[in-house]
């Protein structure tokens, strides 16, 4: 995020495998992902320590986002302080921030699976006076969700989770037609920040 330390990251990018005849799977490719949360090592708060991060997440069902973003910040100068079971809930997201605050005097980025949970977690931080020394970061980057707090200055960016939902109704007519297919298909993703959510976001 150009200005405050961070440097903008894709970590939603997802592939649809196809395997003829009739099986589509998505998955998330955690192999191309752009690191997440680059430090800048000039950023004055930052110059001599690890950025601490608190991931919130589901554990049953988010092992890509999560392999994702490991893989990411792999050589980073960044620290996962506090990894939490959010429940994709916004509450459960409140609570578990809550309790990250409590035994984290530092805490720098948020990084929730969903939009939900990094509200729930901001408006944590911002009972305990806390929100404006951190930065939030969501995923699906809905008009009523994500795309929304990035306009009230709410989380500092929202990723687009691309569906694959018309790729594989096209793919699947492709077949029946009796075209081939690749055996994978990477979808983009956008980024929504303050500065180019009014305009649609930005293709990563």
């Amino acid at each position: 995020f150009k200005g405050s330390g961070f440097t903008r990251h894709n970590f939603a990018t997802c592939e649809i495998v196809v395997h003829p005849p009739s099986l589509l799977q998505r998955n998330l490719q955690p192999a191309q992902v752009d690191r997440c949360f680059q430090a800048d090592l000039t950023a004055a708060q930052h110059q001599d320590d690890a950025l601490g991060v608190l991931q919130l997440r589901n554990f049953t069902s988010t092992n890509d986002r999560n392999a994702g973003f490991r893989e990411g910040i792999k050589g980073a100068p960044v620290d996962v302080v506090f990894d939490a079971d959010m429940k994709w809930l916004e509450p459960a997201a409140r609570k578990e921030m809550e309790s990250a605050l409590a035994v984290n005097p530092a805490l720098d980025v948020v990084y929730a699976h969903n939009d939900p949970g990094a509200h729930g977690a901001y408006l944590a931080a911002k009972a305990a006076g806390r929100e404006k020394k951190m930065l939030f970061v969501g995923i699906d980057g809905l008009p009523q969700e994500g795309r929304m707090y990035v306009k009230q200055g709410i989380l500092e960016a929202s990723f687009e989770y691309p569906t694959g939902g018309r790729e594989a109704v096209e793919g699947a007519l492709s077949v029946l037609s009796g075209k081939t297919l690749p055996k994978e298909i990477t979808l983009r993703s956008h980024v929504f920040t303050k500065a180019n959510v009014d305009k649609g976001g930005e293709w990563l």
